[in-house]
């Protein structure tokens, strides 16, 4: 199984359904199940309130998962279907950087915020978010790995 270590509350956001577009340096290959790894830093209150009012906006289930995921560490919290990657562009905002097999797996319309302040950066799409949480602490690795 394939997972990706992403920091608290970021990764909470995911498993919520509020956050669809992760964002990395670097590009993959790969297209499927992806298990969310909630890494082991340890998210503030203020890091966490920061995004209390963009939770709110999508209902108080999301709100609700969110503020419990929020602190979990060193564990899998959720499973995503990597559908796209988005590659970096200084110029353009636009679906047009996907490429046509990736967009035929895309369920529109998806929410384009989380990825429209950077364009130097691959712009992983995210759908389907199914928390799937885990018993044991995991130590997470970088880039899409195995478990």
């Amino acid at each position: 199984m394939k997972a990706i270590t992403i920091n608290q509350p970021e990764a909470a956001l995911i498993a919520a359904g509020i956050k669809n577009i992760e964002l990395r340096t670097w590009n993959t290959s790969y297209r499927g199940v992806l298990y969310v790894h909630a890494g082991a830093h340890v998210p503030s209150q203020a890091e966490i309130d920061d995004y209390i009012e963009i939770a709110k906006d999508y209902g108080d289930k999301a709100l609700h998962d969110f503020l419990r995921l929020a602190k979990i560490t060193r564990r899998i919290i959720c499973k995503v279907d990597l559908v796209a990657v988005v590659a970096p562009d200084k110029t353009k905002k636009t679906l047009g950087l996907i490429s046509d097999s990736d967009r035929e797996r895309i369920v529109f319309p998806f929410d384009w915020t989380w990825g429209e302040n950077n364009d130097f950066a691959y712009k992983f799409v995210l759908q389907n978010a199914a928390e799937e949480l885990g018993d044991v602490e995991i130590k997470g690795q970088l880039r899409i790995w195995n478990f």
